[in-house]
């Protein structure tokens, strides 16, 4: 059985994230004092093909790390926005791209320990760019077209250190060498 939850106090809300402390109680009557939690909105991945076979990657700076690294387009979904519509803004919104074919190949949690967000994978196909970028403004990116062999040199060489781009890329070619049998 789940421990009740006796007491929830904010620490810091804003657009990004909710930071709560839980006061819990455990079945056998323990006390819990501070239990820390981080609500987040859910988050498309979305790895994207291009009519002639080539990943769409960003090049982004992130300044938590103060660099920049190569990731596949991702991005927050907004409250009450079904969730492909959202991976189609934010796959439009940071690449200028849309896709003939979108599907949903995998969802999990962030850190369940910690946050209560979603992950929700998708492989967009036969994309090519239409659009300009319609860049956040706190979004530094440049897209970066890469073929297989090029991205999985990335990857296995360390140049994609964003574990969330690294799962999205493995489960999208699982996903291409067998679309009936994937996660």
């Amino acid at each position: 059985m789940p421990p009740k939850t006796l007491t929830t106090e904010i620490i810091l809300e804003n657009d990004l994230f909710r930071l709560k402390k839980d006061r819990l109680q455990k079945e056998n009557g323990e006390i819990i004092e501070e239990y820390y939690t981080i609500d987040r909105p859910d988050v498309a991945i979305i790895v994207t093909i291009t009519k002639d076979g080539r990943l769409v990657l960003l090049d982004q700076y992130r300044h938590p790390i103060k660099k920049s690294g190569i990731e596949v387009p991702a991005g927050h979904i907004n409250k009450g926005e079904p969730i492909e519509e959202g991976a189609k803004r934010e796959l439009l919104e940071e690449t200028g791209y849309s896709a003939a074919k979108f599907t949903k190949i995998y969802e999990n949690y962030a850190s369940i320990g910690l946050l209560n967000q979603k992950l929700h994978f998708f492989l967009a196909t036969e994309a090519e760019k239409n659009h300009d970028q319609n860049l956040d403004k706190d979004e530094e990116l440049t897209v970066t077209l890469k073929t297989w062999e090029e991205t999985e040199k990335l990857l296995v060489e360390g140049h994609i250190q964003d574990i969330d781009s690294v799962a999205a890329i493995l489960l999208a070619k699982k996903y291409l060498q067998n679309p009936t049998g994937h996660p």
